[in-house]
């Protein structure tokens, strides 16, 4: 008997669920690991398949002709993870301060905020022809490019049936809304991202807006995983949808001015969030916001465990109330201090209302979270450092990472090293 036919009697020995253990681990450090495996047998070569070709990615710089050209069709039963990245030639077009120059340097677009690329009935067929697709990602070359996808686009994706979790950094469709007589059934997502890089050179207009909240409509009770430019963030709407499964939020961007209405009450019906990120930026004439009401009777995130917000208020009652499980606390500005001098040149003007040290003491002496593992802190030094420093190791004994943002006056001389602490 050869020794490929005497493995290959080894491993057919094995039962399912040993050999499904073999390749987890293997899984976990490298997909790669699993190469020198598929090689000993058939057997294992049928095994691993859905793992080394489990993710994708493809650049489209034209509309797709041939499905096999994009993907190869024997890696279509097992692609669970593409990513499509946009090259297409006309993104430099929606950067053009008249539309009529736009439109002149177009290729494959009608509008010059609408991929032309990626409107391709061939690549929709090719993505119905990928069972196990969960996740999609759209993502452009540079984010910083005033381009988008189209409702035809958008819309053929999320009616994937086995589609699970959607990304993307380009627009969504901008300049086109759905029908009023659309009824499209979009799948159950759980989660949903999207990253708009271009809000200070390009606001979001007004359909861009509607299609979000139309979204959101469709898919508030299915979402587990929610990131949003805060640009886009329909908040007068909020509070009056039901988000049973909603785990994780995140909003990144400048800060609504109106509605003025406290996060609790407008988060107050995501009653499972287990990690909220208010990373909001403020104009020069913005004042930061408290995050509770004071009249607050019930802290509506009782399994919270990952806490970051921006621009701190000192008297906000929320930091008494934050549950005792919590992990993750974050006190910042945004964006840093630190990285204004980078930030001059940019087209937005920030403010960066950075608290003292003794004004961080006071918030985290109303905190009670003693399980908390990670910290980031933003402050001006005062007299108060030193018990803010020594506070830290006793109200929070398990802290694992400790991320300070410190800023000093002017003259104020060097800074003497007393001791210094591992944690």
């Amino acid at each position: 008997m050869s020794d490929g036919i005497r493995r290959q009697v080894q491993i057919c020995q094995l039962n399912d669920d040993v050999l499904a253990q073999i390749i987890e681990e293997l899984v976990q450090q490298s997909t790669c690991s699993l190469l020198p495996l598929s090689k000993t047998c058939r057997l294992l070569r049928t095994l691993c398949k859905p793992f080394i070709f489990s993710h994708a990615t493809c650049h489209i710089g034209e509309p797709v002709r041939s499905r096999r050209m994009l993907i190869p069709s024997f890696m279509w039963p097992y692609i669970r993870y593409l990513t499509m990245i946009d090259d297409c030639p006309d993104q430099t077009a929606g950067a053009w301060v008249y539309a009529e120059s736009a439109m002149r340097h177009l290729y494959y677009a009608r509008d010059p905020y609408l991929c032309g690329v990626l409107e391709s009935p061939k690549l929709f067929s090719l993505l119905r022809r990928m069972p196990r697709l969960t996740t999609v990602s759209l993502n452009l070359q540079d984010y910083r490019c005033v381009h988008g996808v189209s409702w035809a686009t958008l819309k053929s994706i999320l009616a994937l049936p086995q589609l699970r979790e959607f990304s993307a950094n380009l627009l969504l469709s901008p300049t086109q809304s759905p029908s009023h007589d659309d009824e499209t059934d979009f799948s159950p997502l759980t989660l949903l991202h999207h990253e708009r890089g271009v809000s200070d050179i390009y606001p979001p207009t007004t359909t861009e807006r509607a299609n979000i909240r139309y979204l959101l409509t469709k898919l508030c009770l299915s979402l587990e995983v929610l990131t949003l430019p805060a640009e886009l963030v329909p908040v007068s709407a909020l509070s009056f949808w039901n988000w049973p499964r909603l785990r994780e939020l995140r909003v990144r961007g400048a800060r609504w001015d109106s509605p003025s209405t406290p996060y609790t009450t407008l988060f107050s019906n995501m009653r499972n969030l287990r990690v909220l990120v208010l990373e909001l930026s403020l104009s020069v004439e913005a004042e930061p916001r408290p995050i509770s009401d004071p009249a607050m009777k019930a802290f509506p995130w009782a399994d919270l465990e990952h806490f970051s917000v921006s621009h701190p208020v000192v008297h906000d009652s929320v930091y008494a109330h934050l549950p005792r499980r919590l992990r993750v606390l974050t006190l910042s500005c945004c964006p840093h201090k630190a990285e204004k001098p980078a930030l001059e040149a940019s087209d937005r003007v920030y403010a960066y209302p950075t608290r003292t040290g003794s004004e961080i003491l006071e918030i985290l002496q109303r905190c009670r979270a003693q399980e908390l593992l990670e910290l980031q802190i933003e402050y001006h030094a005062d007299e108060s450092e030193n018990l803010l420093l020594g506070f830290l190791s006793s109200a929070f004994p398990k802290l694992q990472s400790l991320e300070i943002y410190r800023y000093r006056h002017p003259n104020t001389g060097d800074i003497a090293v007393v001791s210094s602490t591992c944690l």
